[in-house]
């Protein structure tokens, strides 16, 4: 058994196990109610132990409801079985639990104390740590009936947790020597997410051991520790947002010497302190309190709450009434528990026995609104934990004891007389209360004035120097706070200089964004009031809303009461009208939901270019925007454009707030109308959930459109395509082509850019091409179609041969294929029955005769059928099949000796590609079989009688096409000619298109020719300064691109952007209306940004040169930001002006 220490032989042992514990659950700072003196209650003797477990059961935690009721939790940790946290609640008065719920960790260790918070609505919240998951929340909605399931929501380890910041986070102040080496804190959330990041506050040697933490007000954390020497306190910048878990938003510590095992507590009076110090001796010790200035985190004199003796192992509680209830024990191995009660947060009583002679370390203790409460304890290493009540109005006191020493205030704080009050009313319903220091002294008759913090239904006047003073006139209904007095409602300061409250009227203040604070990370700005009314105040406020909408504020009105401080429940934003960017709002509503720890509402979005409004839902959460959810229904404004020939046809859900401003989501698109022919399908599915669509405005750098869906040219679906746009113009894609079938067609991955005002778009194409065999191919997709050539094997060695095989598709018209790369135009054949020395002739049985060729030529065929593709037969002049159709799979290509035969369903005929390496003419009969006819032209023999003839055609192979071209022009202007040379093209039927490309994504089409040589004038693109290119794109004399070169090049200048404007002028007339005008050209609207002194930030868009802002008036400071943007969405250079 291990003895119980003397604080001689063990300070470190102290407070290694039993460092103070924070409020009860409380996360508000507020004053409280009226709190009058509470009577000396009737002598009761001390309370009888109750023991709660022994099985190995230790480390307990408490909380106590406002009726009584107490809720506790324990660790046990049985032989041969899993360590349990086990939670009882005891209605008050009784001795057993009433309930009990046991939660097993099998095959883990439990580390720290088991934790009790209290929330509103019946919430109650276990928080244990066991070793691997972390931090366990298990939560009850029904008072402890029932709990959900565990979830694990931290990394750090219980044992001082306290209700906070804001509604749905618990705050685990931790102490700690290896991993985390120090002492810290973690904020961790209750609503979903768990927090792997902590704050490590020891800044110094050894500060490893933590006294817990509190609130100075609803979401500005502060906590103690200490090096067992001297303690420490460090708070949150209240500047600094929501990012609680960043050590860079917490301010230097500030230390106290000498005073060591801390204990930090956040109740309706505030928060405070309690320290232990000893006076000349060992034996000569106590624990003293400070109030913490809720303005500054500075402390106030200190006042004592134990006797002062061999006090040990002290802690303190703050409860909803605005009371301060301490407890300790002496040193020896068994001792009694000892207990003051402070019913207004600023004096104690003296000090009374709890329960006697008892083995007790780990004290934890938590009070009701009363003083009534609940003290528990285990008894170290013999596996018991116990808990004995306390009484309302705290306990019985014992005779005095020594006078506390003259530089501590004792049980009273300094600066108190005899008729003093703690509170007064000002009027029916609106009550100021003292705290923390000295009580109201009556200047003159109905005149009342203290030096200490003081509050008046919610709002807080942090005061407590001797500097500062507070007074109230019951007569006039005014409060007068001197210079240096912090006025605040919740985190929101509103003045630090002296002024005068008007109770019975509205209280103004301007300028308050100057102190920097944020609510939920929305900054507060511009002008506030402060209205009084029963048992409350309302504070109307403007806050700013986060990104994207930062340019605005919106208005909202809260609430604060005495013991609930700053109502955040409740919190709603509004505003009428605003707009941002291209978009235009209105009938902003935003209301906070506790339950998600969200900002929710909606707002009609006014879309380009109709200017027609459909609803959106939107959302924040710790600053950032994380909801944008809008509901479409058919008709206006859809399509709009949002770049020109970049039109919006469909829009689904939009959604993402991590990194700048991002619209997700679906919509369908097209290019460069709202009919096509381009266009792309990526509503996702469902819709709206697919991810297939969006449009982010990052922080820096071009705003952007990704999709992911269909990508339809003319109609020719296109899968697993993935699109990029941005406002410098580029648009490009990279799709998935499947084209034909096994045998005949193309397939592979490709891309290009495109250009969005024209729909036009050239890429190299580098996949397979399929004709019989398949092989690798290079080509060209465009907005015409794809057209891959391929060098393909046929036959057997020595009679194989190899052809540069094309197969491309028109968009608009299907496959084609049964060419070669190098073909020609398809031109019709003389007609004769026997060949000619020259030339291709067909005869009128089909006979297709070609001449004689000293080096191997490839002939194209095309053999159109009547009403669709025929099946044919192809024999040579011996009547033998060279090649055939094959019935049972028309479209399949064959191929027989030196003869390919291609169907070709775009052209309802059949192809043949033949070599003739023959240096004699041969000849090829070609029959339609399987019911299938040929279709037949009318010609003349050669006696110039008519016959009808197989309307065979014939293209002959020519060597490639090219291009060389020159661009002259001055660098600096946007007039520039193309001059070129060509060949191969007017007998081959080719023809160049030229393209003006950059390597941001240009895109541009400069004209057409199929002359050999000549000249094009051109303008120059609006886009990005820099390089440019000429590309030749050669189309075949079907007019499929089949090459393309980069030509020539030459350096362009950038956009034209619009003017700076000049003479921009302000003017407020008598009505309070601002009216701005200026000059300017080159831009297709105007933005006007307005910073207004009563805390409005407005984007006005407009076409003309003037915009009037109601509501300014003569004196009020104002800042107006004017600058163009062009059709593209460019900005130009900005100008500004204020007044007065």
């Amino acid at each position: 058994m291990l003895p119980r220490p003397s604080r001689l032989l063990v300070p470190a042992l102290a407070l290694v196990l039993l460092a103070g514990v924070g409020a009860n659950g409380s996360a508000t700072g507020a004053l409280p109610a009226a709190s009058p003196a509470v009577a000396a209650p009737a002598a009761l003797a001390p309370s009888t132990p109750i023991l709660l477990s022994d099985d190995n059961a230790s480390r307990p935690g408490v909380a106590v409801g406002e009726d009584g009721t107490v809720h506790l939790g324990w660790v046990e940790e049985p032989d041969g079985g899993p360590d349990t946290f086990v939670y009882c609640r005891m209605p008050r008065g009784a001795t057993a639990c009433e309930t009990e719920e046991r939660f097993e960790q099998p095959g883990l260790n439990s580390f720290g104390p088991v934790d009790i918070i209290l929330r509103d609505g019946d919430v109650v919240q276990v928080l244990g740590y066991v070793d691997g998951p972390g931090s366990l929340l298990f939560e009850s909605l029904d008072g402890g009936d029932t709990f959900l399931e565990a979830r694990p929501i931290g990394s750090i380890q219980t044992g001082w947790s306290v209700a906070g910041p804001g509604l749905n986070s618990v705050m685990a102040a931790y102490s700690g020597s290896a991993g985390p080496p120090g002492a810290g804190v973690q904020v961790q959330p209750t609503d979903g997410g768990f927090a792997s990041q902590y704050v490590e506050l020891n800044d110094g040697i050894d500060r490893y051991f933590s006294g817990g933490a509190g609130l100075l007000d609803e979401q500005t954390p502060i906590s103690a520790y200490t090096d067992l020497d001297d303690t420490f306190i460090r708070r949150y910048d209240p500047t600094a947002g929501g990012d609680y878990n960043n050590i860079d938003n917490w301010l230097d510590s500030q230390t106290l010497p000498g005073e060591n095992e801390p204990t930090m507590v956040t109740g309706a009076s505030g928060t405070y302190l309690m320290t232990h110090v000893e006076f000349g001796s060992a034996i000569r010790d106590a624990y003293q309190v400070r109030k913490v200035s809720a303005a500054d985190g500075s402390l106030s004199t200190p006042f004592l709450a134990t006797d002062i003796g061999p006090a040990l192992f002290g802690t303190m509680t703050a409860d909803a009434g605005g009371g301060l209830t301490s407890v300790w024990t002496d040193s020896g191995e068994f001792a009694d528990i000892r207990s003051s009660y402070s019913a207004g947060g600023g004096a104690f009583t003296p000090p009374g026995t709890l329960v006697k002679n008892v083995r007790a370390f780990n004290l934890r203790v938590r009070t009701a609104g009363d003083g009534g409460g609940f003290v528990v304890w285990d008894d170290n290493d013999n596996g018991s934990v116990f808990g004995a009540p306390i009484p309302a109005g705290g306990v019985t006191p014992d005779p005095e004891g020594p006078p506390p020493p003259p530089n501590v205030g004792g049980f009273t704080p300094p600066g108190n007389t005899a008729s003093c009050k703690r509170t007064v009313t000002i009027k029916a319903g609106v009550v100021a209360a003292a705290q923390g220091g000295p009580c109201f002294d009556e200047v003159k008759p109905g005149v009342w004035s203290t030096t200490s913090d003081v509050n008046i239904n919610g709002i807080r006047f942090v005061g407590g120097k001797s500097s500062t003073r507070i007074t109230v006139d019951t007569k006039t209904h005014k409060v007068t706070a001197t210079a240096g007095v912090v006025q605040k409602a919740g985190p929101i300061v509103l003045a630090k200089d002296a002024g005068t409250w008007d109770i019975d009227g509205a209280t103004e203040f301007t300028g308050i964004e100057k102190f920097g604070i944020k609510l939920f990370d929305f900054k507060a700005l511009g002008i506030a009031s402060v209205r009084f009314a029963s048992g409350k105040a309302e504070v109307t406020l403007n806050l700013a809303l986060p990104q994207p909408f930062d340019v605005i504020s919106g208005q909202t009105v809260l609430t604060t009461t005495m013991l609930q401080g700053l109502s955040l429940t409740k919190i709603t934003i509004r505003a009428p009208e605003l707009t941002v960017g291209e978009f235009g709002f209105k009938d902003l509503l935003i209301t906070y939901d506790r339950s998600s720890s969200e900002f929710n509402g909606k707002v009609q979005l006014k879309l380009p270019p109709s200017g027609s409004f459909v609803e959106v839902l939107i959302g924040f959460r710790a600053g950032k925007l994380v909801k944008l959810g809008l509901t479409y229904k058919d008709g206006p404004p859809f399509p709009f454009t949002i770049y020109p020939g970049l039109w919006v046809t469909g829009v689904g859900f939009l959604y993402d707030g991590t990194e700048g401003f991002a619209i997700g989501g679906g919509a369908d698109l097209a290019i460069p109308t709202p009919e096509g022919p381009i266009t792309i399908d990526a509503i996702g599915s469902p819709p709206g959930t697919g991810g297939g669509f969006r449009f982010a405005v990052p922080n820096t750098g071009p705003a952007s459109l990704d999709l992911q869906g269909t990508l339809r040219l003319f109609g020719f679906a296109l899968a697993n395509t993935k699109a990029h746009f941005d406002t410098s113009g580029l648009f490009n894609f990279r799709t998935t082509v499947d084209i034909g079938f096994p045998r005949l067609g193309v397939n592979g991955s490709v891309g290009g850019e495109v250009n969005l005002a024209a729909g036009t778009f050239y890429a190299d194409a580098a996949i397979n091409i399929c004709v019989i065999l398949c092989v690798g191919g290079k080509g060209v997709i465009s907005d015409i179609g794809i057209a891959i050539c391929g060098d393909i094997s046929f036959g057997v060695d020595p009679f194989s041969f190899t052809l540069g095989f094309l197969v491309g598709y028109k968009w608009k018209t299907g496959l084609e294929v049964g060419s070669t790369c190098d073909i020609g135009s398809y031109k019709t054949p003389a007609t004769g029955e026997a060949p000619s020395p020259t030339e291709a002739t067909v005869s009128a049985d089909g006979t297709l005769f070609l001449p004689g060729s000293s080096d191997p030529t490839s002939y194209a065929v095309n053999v159109p059928g009547e009403g669709g593709v025929p099946t044919v037969v192809v024999r040579d002049v011996n009547n033998n099949i060279v090649v055939q159709s094959d019935q049972a799979s028309p479209f399949e290509p064959q191929q027989g000796g030196d003869v390919v035969l291609v169907p070709s369903p775009s052209t309802d005929s059949v192809r043949l590609v033949v070599i003739q390496r023959s240096a004699q003419p041969v000849a090829y009969k070609i029959t339609a079989t399987g019911g299938s006819q040929l279709q037949r032209r009318l010609a003349r023999q050669p006696d110039g009688s008519p016959t009808a003839v197989p309307a065979i055609t014939v293209a002959e192979s020519f060597d490639a096409t090219a291009v060389t071209a020159t661009v002259a022009g001055a660098v600096t202007s946007r007039k520039r000619t193309l001059s070129y040379t060509s060949t191969n093209l007017g007998e081959s039927g080719r023809s160049v298109r030229f393209v003006e490309t950059s390597a941001a994504g240009l895109n541009r089409v400069i004209g057409t020719s199929d002359d050999p040589s000549g000249s094009l004038p051109f303008t120059v693109s609006d886009a990005v300064a820099g390089t440019r290119s000429i590309e030749a794109v050669v189309l075949n004399s079907e007019g499929l691109p089949i090459s393309t070169t980069t030509v020539a090049g030459f350096t362009a200048p950038g956009y034209v952007l619009p003017t700076k404007p000049t003479k921009l002028k302000l003017a407020v007339d008598a009505r309070s209306r601002l009216t701005v005008t200026w000059a300017g050209s080159r831009a297709q609207r105007w933005l006007v940004y307005a910073v207004v002194e009563d805390g409005r930030r407005v984007q006005l868009s407009t076409t003309g040169r003037k915009v009037v802002l109601p509501a300014v008036g003569r004196r009020e400071k104002v800042r107006i930001t004017v600058y163009g943007v062009d059709r593209l969405g460019r900005e130009g250079p900005a100008a500004s002006a204020k007044r007065p």
